[in-house]
């Protein structure tokens, strides 16, 4: 049980570093994705919900900004 959690610990703290790390990255490709996939937003009812969810939740719009919606027009 011992040697479980302390893997389970080893890879929480490694995901923890890989993400400082690679943190630029990872907002840069999401951000890609969000701009790519708002030109699809009422096609792909997976997207859209998702995007209205985060959205609300965190009371943002787009990739970096509003403008990311003119695509979608």
């Amino acid at each position: 049980f011992m040697y479980t959690l302390t893997v389970c610990l080893i890879l929480e703290l490694l995901g923890g570093v890989l993400a400082l790390v690679f943190r630029n990255q990872t907002v840069d490709l999401v951000n890609k994705n969000i701009r790519r996939n708002i030109v699809n937003y009422y096609d792909d009812l997976d997207f859209k919900n998702i995007m209205d969810f985060v959205q609300k939740k965190f009371k943002c719009c787009g990739g970096k900004e509003y403008k990311d919606w003119a695509v979608n027009m």
